[in-house]
């Protein structure tokens, strides 16, 4: 058997075995890819409904901070109303 042969069919064989590592580590690569792509769009729909709910919460915060001394005053003047309505009663029943 001659060497050329021999060396000329290590050498094909040598670059099959390259040729499907790279088809295989391309098909990796594209797998990790689409998952990584699937992962970032899911993480994005998350982050945007978190800023959604963020925002509303923080729009309730605000208006619940605004509402509060108002709603405050407006209780006890009612309360007072009544207070010195039960007191008008009183005096004009005796």
């Amino acid at each position: 058997m001659d060497f050329d042969l021999v060396f000329d069919v290590l050498i094909c064989v040598g670059v099959l075995i390259l040729l499907i590592g790279i088809v295989i580590t391309q098909k990796n690569t594209t797998i990790l890819r689409t998952k990584a792509n699937s992962n970032r769009n899911y993480l994005y729909s998350k982050l945007q409904k978190a800023k959604q709910e963020n925002q509303l919460l923080t729009q309730k915060y605000v208006l619940a901070e605004n509402l509060s001394p108002v709603l405050f005053t407006r209780f006890f003047d009612i309360i007072k109303q009544i207070l010195s309505l039960q007191k008008f009663i009183f005096e004009e029943s005796q």
